[in-house]
């Protein structure tokens, strides 16, 4: 994952303050600014955007900043992007720009450390995107302390601002050309008129060649089959010449030469980059050609969202490219031919919504006498848009007859549109097609149900490079019955319409008479099942426990019906009775039929050993209570019952 820092040794960071007691005061020119306080003091920083591509996506972004104070006090910051139009030298708290107060994070202190580090990924990615200008750091309240932190323009560098800032390239709908990787060497007698070629080139990449032969006239350059010669031309009027080289490739690519007419090879160097996701390429601004006092000329007019490139080459011995680039742009390589005295570098940047530098900011440090020039190259992205289509999802209505539905594709750079409609997820039908288009969902239209069905579109212009996600609308409908359905037609659709309802029925009917023991097979008729069913018992049960109370009633409690028969058991029904040991468990229920007789001569009540049959019309019935009631005894016991509906 790419990681970059900015800081006063390679960026440019602006920042400044505003204070509602200088209402008209701007304080960009400070060595401290001040967080909070009497005046509520907000903080405004904004940075050139040249190590970031265009459209990338900002997984965290933070700023650093040192307090030049203690404070002890809690301290609650909010960071905000910028909505608005501002200029770090110009800014007060009168003319302050917009912030967007839903953007943004919150940090809080017990109290206030240095350095503080604060999360700035949200307001940092609405930079990227182009929706803000830069970002403001506020107290979440009028504070009484201030916090005074060191400026851009603090005189110890390493106290500074600093601002480190990760983020990663889309994998599909790229809108930024990427340098993938260059391959530098110099072009001699041993490597004669070689053309470095670096892996890693996909198909469709583009490989440019710098050849810089230093100083004599413009040479005949003849390139490798496949490769094109964009420029050859002289930079200054010492004759020193740069010829560039260019292919698409077709795949990873390697190593080749060129031929140089007359000479057996030249001297000089080579530089070759593999940049993917360009659609376009070409000189910007004016060569820029000095004897001692070398610098880049101004460019104007750029596209936005490019990558600027700058090239600077010398000739002559006591010329030296120095180590470092302009701020905002990344070195991408520095060589240096000792035999022909040349030298040659290059730094780039993401112009973003920039459309022109000025020459200072694209210097490179360069020292010596001799002779140098420089140019400028912009490549333009591929910002291919994925195909439109008219409307909006929804639902569409009810429907008797097949349901057809309009609609209009188009793709802005005319790619063709492929098509796919679905019907409840199933392909109707996929085409290549533009314009006006109907779905139609007649093929399917009387298998399917009467209720609610979707429909869906999914279009792609089949871009590969990189590819786009496709877009997709959803409609839904409902199929009803025609008006003038007749009624075998109504009998029918309901028939098939029940036939699986009443398929899955069976299946439960089935398993439901095997889980009370009963015996079927699977391809018995639903009759046989019928009868299956009715011969299964009915009868329902329950069970618990009750205590009986000399001289109180007895309520059996936890019935769901009206039971016909009860059975109470105890180990000592009529407290005088010993039950044998032999008998059944002791008032359980697991062998009940050992202790109690049923008989069904009349009577309310019969007892054996320790059990009590008991017809219910000697009890009491609360249907709104679902209770049976037991007129007082004479016992003291406590008993488990059992009740059969």
């Amino acid at each position: 994952m790419p990681k970059v820092t900015l800081s006063y040794a390679n960026a440019k960071i602006y920042d400044t303050q505003i204070d509602n007691r200088y209402p008209t005061s701007n304080f960009y020119a400070y060595d401290s600014l001040t967080l909070g306080g009497s005046g509520n003091s907000r903080l405004l920083y904004t940075f050139d955007k040249g190590f970031i591509p265009n459209n990338a996506i900002i997984t965290s972004a933070s700023i650093t900043l040192s307090l030049l104070a203690s404070r002890s006090t809690p301290l609650v910051i909010n960071t905000h992007p910028i909505t608005g139009a501002w200029s770090h030298d110009t800014v007060t708290w009168q003319n302050a720009p917009a912030y967007n107060a839903a953007k943004g994070s919150t940090a809080s202190f017990s109290a206030a450390p240095s350095p503080t580090v604060l999360d700035i990924t949200e307001s940092v990615q609405e930079m990227v995107n182009g929706n803000a200008t830069g970002f403001i750091i506020k107290t979440s309240e009028i504070n009484t302390n201030d916090y005074p932190y060191c400026s851009t323009e603090y005189a110890t560098g390493s106290l500074r601002p600093t601002i480190t800032i990760e983020y990663t390239l889309p994998t599909i709908d790229k809108k930024q050309v990427e340098l993938v990787a260059t391959k530098n060497e110099l072009i001699d007698s041993i490597n004669q008129n070689k053309v470095p070629v670096p892996a890693g080139a996909q198909a469709d990449d583009l490989l440019i060649a710098f050849i810089h032969y230093g100083f004599g006239t413009v040479k005949t350059i003849t390139p490798p089959s496949g490769w094109t010669l964009f420029s050859n031309k002289i930079y200054s009027t010492n004759n020193m010449g740069m010829a560039i080289l260019t292919k698409r490739a077709v795949g990873n690519e390697t190593d080749t030469k060129f031929t140089s007419g007359a000479d057996a090879y030249l001297n000089g160097i080579a530089s070759t980059h593999i940049y993917r996701n360009v659609k376009d390429f070409s000189f910007v601004g004016t060569d820029g050609i000095d004897l001692l006092n070398p610098s880049f000329k101004p460019v104007s007019g750029l596209t936005p969202n490019g990558l600027l490139l700058n090239i600077l080459m010398t000739y002559g011995g006591s010329r030296d490219i120095g180590s470092h680039e302009a701020p905002n742009f990344t070195r991408i390589f520095r060589l240096e031919s000792v035999t022909t005295a040349t030298e040659m570098a290059m730094q780039t940047t993401y112009n973003h919504e920039r459309t022109s530098y000025t020459g200072a900011e694209m210097n490179i440090p360069i020292s010596g006498g001799g002779y140098s020039a420089s140019t400028s190259l912009l490549f333009i992205p591929v910002t291919n848009e994925t195909p439109k289509m008219d409307g909006a999802d929804g639902y569409l209505g009810a429907f008797a007859a097949a349901l057809t539905k309009s609609y209009t594709l188009s793709d802005k750079e005319g790619d063709p549109i492929t098509v796919t409609e679905k019907l409840n997820g199933e392909t109707l039908r996929t085409f290549i097609g533009t314009g006006a288009q109907t779905l139609n969902t007649a093929s399917k239209w009387d298998s399917l149900s009467i209720g609610t069905h979707t429909v869906t579109v999914e279009i792609n212009d089949n871009y590969n490079n990189p590819p786009h996600v496709p877009s997709v609308r959803t409609w839904t409908f409902t199929k009803i019955l025609a008006d003038d359905t007749k009624t075998p037609d109504v009998v029918n659709l309901g028939l098939k319409q029940l036939a699986p309802f009443l398929a899955a029925r069976k299946t439960d009917l089935i398993a439901a008479v095997r889980a009370k023991g009963g015996t079927i097979n699977d391809n018995d008729t639903l009759d046989t099942i019928i009868k299956a069913l009715s011969l299964l018992p009915a009868v329902r049960w329950a069970s618990g426990t009750v205590a009986f109370k000399s001289g109180s009633p007895v309520v059996f409690n936890g019935l769901a019906f009206k039971p016909s028969v009860l059975v109470a058991a105890s180990a000592m029904f009529d407290g005088s009775t010993t039950i044998p040991s032999d008998s059944w468990n002791y008032g359980t229920f697991a062998d009940i039929k050992k202790g109690i007789r049923v008989e069904t001569s009349e009577g309310n009540s019969y007892s054996s050993y320790g059990g009590t049959f008991i017809k219910t019309n000697a009890l009491t019935w609360d249907e709104s209570t679902k209770t049976l009631t037991f007129p007082s005894t004479n016992l003291n016991v406590t008993a488990n019952w059992i009740a059969f509906e």
